[in-house]
């Protein structure tokens, strides 16, 4: 059976922030501000599965902090973003994990891929910098201050 944990404060959540462009990175960064107390950043698909699964440089990381949201950008390089999101919901040790899809397109072929290979949602980064933050801000707060998570199964 899985459990469910009620979190009241914002500041203990923590997100993984895949992200392989530095402008975008910081924009991300910026409009997340005080909403995590740890905002993990790596640079690609490959490294997020590394950093959560404890592979490779991150094998002897501290994960006894779980990731409470992860934000990844479809344009990252290296590993498929489709293929790192199958593998993140298909392992027992990941699949909880709210995966949020940040696309600067709708592209419906991207949107359907994303659900099915079990993204909790998508997201179209808006052109504007300061809607661009909006969004975010809204989407992880969304996230990290009103969904309630299940932590284990």
């Amino acid at each position: 059976m899985c459990r469910l944990e009620r979190v009241t404060s914002v500041s203990d959540k923590e997100i993984l922030l895949v992200k392989g462009n530095s402008a975008a990175r910081d924009l991300v960064l910026s409009s997340l501000g005080d909403m995590a107390s740890r905002t993990v950043v790596v640079g690609n698909a490959a490294e997020a599965r590394d950093f959560l699964l404890g592979d490779g440089r991150f094998a002897d990381g501290d994960l006894h902090r779980p990731i409470r949201l992860i934000l990844l950008d479809l344009t990252g390089p290296g590993v498929s973003d489709f293929e790192c999101l199958r593998m993140l919901k298909d392992d027992a040790r990941t699949r909880t994990i709210p995966v949020v899809v940040l696309s600067s397109t709708g592209d419906e072929g991207n949107v359907a891929e994303s659900y099915r290979l079990g993204a909790n949602s998508y997201v179209v980064k808006p052109s504007n910098a300061s809607q661009f933050a909006s969004v975010i801000e809204r989407t992880v707060r969304y996230w990290t201050k009103l969904n309630l998570p299940v932590v284990a199964c």
